[in-house]
């Protein structure tokens, strides 16, 4: 992921040819990161490294049609309605961009949901065959309990008998 530093760094310069006494001419601008024009649609797009590309571009057909439509044109927002394309085109790829985040971290979450929801329902089972359990246990020690006292019952009858049977003789 690039950070904004970076983005601005790389990021090429977008051409706009300044207006002279009325009309629209070329003029060369330097920049590292290259220059792009506005004179062709945007999925076409050209970045030129170096004055010779630029003016070599300066002098193609679609260049000089773009440059004399916006000085024919009595719409002088030609360059800035291009520039608003330019940058409306960047915004939508941008939020394109943004909205497969999204997507994904809702695709995350609802995964992450779904498996809480198994997790409580497991925990919820566990519950139940503990609670099972519980009274399964207390069932036992019941039952241990009267057999305890079973034992001593007959362990006393035992004794008492015995000691009867002593006094007989």
């Amino acid at each position: 992921m690039t950070t904004i530093a970076t983005d601005i760094e790389t990021a090429p310069i977008e051409y706009t040819p300044i207006k002279k006494n009325e009309i629209y001419v070329d003029s060369y601008i330097s920049s590292a990161t290259g220059v792009f024009c506005l004179c062709k649609p945007v999925e076409k797009i050209v970045v030129y490294h170096g004055k010779g590309a630029l003016l070599a571009h300066f002098k193609t057909k679609c260049h000089q049609k773009w440059l004399a439509q916006i000085n024919t044109d009595p719409n002088e927002n030609n360059v800035q309605m291009c520039k608003e394309c330019v940058h409306k085109d960047a915004t939508i790829r941008d939020l394109k961009i943004q909205v497969t985040n999204l997507q994904n971290k809702m695709v995350d979450y609802q995964l992450k949901e779904k498996r809480i929801k198994e997790l409580t329902d497991a925990l919820a089972e566990m519950r139940i065959l503990l609670q099972k359990e519980r009274i399964t246990v207390s069932a036992l020690q019941s039952k241990l309990v009267e057999s305890s006292h079973v034992i001593d019952v007959e362990e006393d009858e035992y004794f008492d008998t015995e000691a009867n049977e002593v006094e007989v003789d």
